[in-house]
């Protein structure tokens, strides 16, 4: 009798539906929501006849092709580019993957991700600035005290700069907020505090969205510029007051 027994067969993993218990829910004051990250689609023929105000900011934005992937960080800016340390940068992206290694110990010198650059050239630079790929830069390793300290600071002086450098981000950020939308960054997991997601549960958005509260922050500041009365749903409860004690 053969003492070996039959490979027993597992049950295909379930993939995760809720949410990490780490995520708040995000007040908007009843403002409706436009998600938005580095692959988003515009609405759909539905969501715009379900939502009269949404097939208004896509008339209204007919000129910027895929605006919803327009806004995310990732995005190209005119020239010169956004200004940071020196330096001129094409995406936020890339000027905050500089901030990251400024804030770095490693050997040699640190990539440039400047206008110009080779990677100034490649739009999709994560890697670069990831853990593992700032030690294949040198043995780079980041001082993460310091630099939580100073990240939400940096991340809004560089959403600022682009507005100021970028006419269509400008406009797409007046036209939304004009119809009364919010913006929340997409990610899934909360991205690291700067984002989250509206549940296809029960509708309520969660997360921490502090990349879209820079921007909704700016956007209620260019609408007042207009004199341009914002749609229904105040300012909400900001998350940030809390930045300095959340870890991830």
């Amino acid at each position: 009798m053969s003492l070996h027994r039959a490979p027993q067969a597992h049950p295909a993993k379930r993939r995760k539906t809720t949410r990490p218990n780490h995520l708040p829910d995000l007040d908007f004051g009843g403002a409706p929501v436009v998600q938005f990250f580095s692959k988003s689609k515009n609405a759909s023929p539905a969501d715009k006849a379900a939502d009269p105000r949404l097939a208004a900011v896509e008339l209204e934005l007919a000129d910027i092709p895929q605006w919803r992937k327009y806004i995310s960080n990732f995005t190209f800016v005119p020239l010169p580019g956004i200004p940071y340390g020196g330096k001129f940068y094409p995406s936020v992206e890339h000027a905050f993957a500089a901030a990251k290694y400024d804030h770095s110990k490693g050997t040699g010198d640190p990539p440039d991700f400047s206008v110009g650059s080779e990677l100034g050239k490649k739009p999709n630079i994560k890697t670069e600035h990831s853990r593992l790929g700032m030690k294949r830069s040198g043995d780079f390793v980041m001082d993460v005290a310091k630099f939580d300290a100073h990240k939400y600071k940096i991340m809004k002086e560089l959403v600022r700069s682009r507005s100021e450098v970028d006419p269509s981000f400008r406009a797409l950020l007046r036209v939304v907020r004009k119809h009364g939308f919010k913006l929340l960054h997409f990610a899934r997991g909360g991205g690291g505090g700067w984002g989250g997601y509206v549940s296809k549960k029960d509708g309520t958005p969660v997360g921490y969205n502090w990349l879209g509260e820079i921007m909704n922050e700016l956007s209620d500041e260019l609408v007042a510029q207009d004199g341009t009365a914002a749609g229904a749903g105040g300012a909400g409860a900001s998350k940030n007051e809390e930045f300095n004690d959340i870890r991830f």
